[in-house]
């Protein structure tokens, strides 16, 4: 949970890399969604194509990207005959419809379109929110250095065009991306040259979203240095009128007063301010600031009140589909009940809590794998793709070489030099690739066997918590007998093995296969134990992921050296890796 007390995460931070384009006609930016879908077949090509990109970028993508989709693909249809400009614009709006989908590799081909054509058009302000958008994608899958080296690539245009809103965005996104990475120093390095490229220019531009990242850059280990640039942030957005960010500032502001100052009256104060703002200006917030207010007041041992504020809270999750905010909100009402001992309401809580943390869990899993899936398919026709076009170059030099007779001993010599070299070079390349998907197929194993781990060592946390409690009757007796059936379920829930084999069986082919040969006895839980040998794991964290005591394991062990037939001091994890 102490993640939470980031004060609006990834999801609530100021939104990054993401540039939305708006129409260059006057007459289309004022026009309604519903006035633009009335004109949308009566224009000309050139005004439809603006008309299309509004739709998309300022109605659709945000809110339902299945029509984005459908709209960004007609546009794309459209520009693809004769308009460079919106042809890549379609592309932009397609791989950011991906992002949002969290397709990141289909995302990123998408956005790659977009590049080569606006470079080839010179189109440099659109070229360098591309950039910008690319950073991003790269954000969301963790890689922080090859963000930070493309938002450099888009500073480079944006300094060669003056684009001084784009220099100073880019700024504020390196900032937070070294913030991400945990390195203060430079993330404030880059906070203060974009308010000083502002200043410098006298830009009439609120610098409240600067001043808040800022105050969540020195929050951890300077709460005085966090506290003035939060209200410097709140009285710059007053100056500005900027009601969004003051949602998210005020926010910020309560947090800190909440969780680091310890000062309720304050942190209340800078709650109630960003709910009233909020529910005017982003609802959406409204289900995390509940939830800080619900955490506080447990904290502060209130858990009336902390009820009060986790239901609000876990009311509006459900209805804008927060999963992480249902997920906190369910544990301190589980948390509050428990303390007030009102168990049966405890239980309740807690079997939510258990069912959308595993909701979360498995989603993970199937985003991750979705996504490793179509960077090896991406891969795979790329290299069918130059395969296609070697084989293309090698007939037209037959061809060429069946019309001149005199020099065909001489070329066909150069010729098989030539296809000696490329062929060494492409078996130097297959090698490389194939041991880049080693490399990630382990990493997905590594990890999945890891939030088994954390899984099956959080419920049996939960089990322990659940035997202490006391005083109960009957039917909460049985109540809570379900549970523990239930939990413990979720340890030995077969699709974690499954997902686990399917990394496994990846990069050991045939590996089960073998051990059967060797010896037909062997059962399916020995089967698992030899994976987890092979794979390293120590008798402790075997244990973990079979929900089995150390001295299980051991006699386990043991059963399965005396199947395989080995002596004694033979080295059982050296005899799997042999296999």
């Amino acid at each position: 949970m102490k993640n939470y007390l980031i004060d609006l995460s990834k999801k609530t931070v100021f939104f990054i890399f993401i540039l939305v384009f708006s129409s260059t006609e006057a007459q289309i930016s004022s026009q309604s969604k519903d006035s633009l879908l009335y004109i949308l077949e009566k224009q000309n090509t050139q005004n439809r194509l603006k008309t299309l990109n509004k739709l998309v970028s300022d109605y659709y993508i945000y809110n339902d990207l299945d029509s984005a989709g459908i709209y960004a693909n007609k546009m794309l249809k459209i520009s693809l005959k004769n308009n460079a400009k919106f042809t890549a614009l379609a592309y932009y709006n397609l791989s950011l419809i991906s992002k949002y989908k969290q397709k990141y590799y289909p995302a990123i081909d998408l956005v790659k379109k977009s590049i080569l054509i606006q470079q080839a058009n010179n189109l440099n302000k659109d070229l360098a929110d591309s950039y910008k958008l690319l950073a991003g994608i790269y954000y969301s899958l963790n890689d922080y250095n090859k963000a930070i080296e493309l938002t450099f690539k888009a500073i480079k245009i944006y300094e060669k065009i003056n684009n001084i809103e784009g220099i100073v965005a880019s700024y504020n996104n390196i900032g937070l991306l070294y913030n991400e990475m945990q390195n203060t120093e430079k993330a404030l390095k880059y906070y203060f040259k974009a308010i000083k490229i502002i200043d410098k220019n006298h830009i009439n531009k609120s610098k409240a979203k600067l001043y808040g990242n800022i105050g969540v850059a020195y929050k951890l280990k300077k709460s005085d240095s966090a506290l003035y640039y939060y209200k410097l942030a709140i009285n710059d957005g007053i100056i500005h009128k900027d009601k969004y960010g003051l949602c998210s500032n005020y926010f910020n502001l309560g947090n800190l007063y909440a969780f680091y100052l310890k000062n309720k009256d304050s942190a209340k104060n800078y709650y109630n301010k960003s709910i009233i703002l909020s529910k005017k200006y982003n609802k959406r917030l409204l289900p995390s600031i509940y939830s800080s207010m619900g955490k506080m007041y447990y904290e502060y041992k209130n858990y009336k009140k902390s009820i009060e504020y986790s239901n609000k809270s876990l009311e509006l999750a459900t209805k804008y589909r927060d999963l992480s905010t249902k997920e906190i909100s369910n544990f301190y009402l589980y948390t509050s009940y428990k303390s007030l001992n009102k168990p049966q309401k405890s239980i309740r809580y807690l079997e939510d809590f258990v069912d959308i943390r595993d909701t979360i869990y498995n989603n993970k899993s199937k985003i991750s794998l979705e996504n490793l899936e179509a960077k090896y398919e991406n891969e795979k026709n790329k290299i069918k793709i130059e395969l296609l076009k070697t084989k293309n170059k090698k007939n037209i030099l037959i061809e060429w070489l069946l019309g001149i007779a005199f020099f065909s001993s001489l070329v066909l010599l150069y010729l098989f030099y030539r296809n000696h070299k490329y062929k060494q070079k492409q078996i130097l390349l297959e090698k490389e690739n194939l041991n880049q998907q080693l490399h990630y197929k382990t990493k997905q194993l590594t990890s999945q066997a890891l939030m088994m781990i954390q899984k099956n060592k959080l419920v049996d946390d939960i089990l322990k918590n659940i035997s202490n409690l006391k005083e109960l009757g009957s039917s909460s007796k049985q109540e809570l007998n379900l549970l523990k059936r239930k939990l413990k379920k979720t340890i030995h829930s077969e699709d974690d093995w499954e997902l686990f084999k399917h990394y496994f069986e990846e990069i050991n082919r045939d590996f089960f296969d073998k051990l059967k040969q060797i010896s037909p006895r062997i059962t399916p839980a020995e089967f698992k134990l030899s994976a987890l040998i092979k794979l390293g794991f120590n008798i402790k964290e075997t244990a973990l992921l079979l929900n089995q005591s150390p001295d299980s394991v051991k006699t386990a062990r043991y059963t399965l050296r005396k199947k395989l037939n080995l002596k004694k001091g033979e080295n059982i994890y050296d005899f799997l890796n042999g296999v």
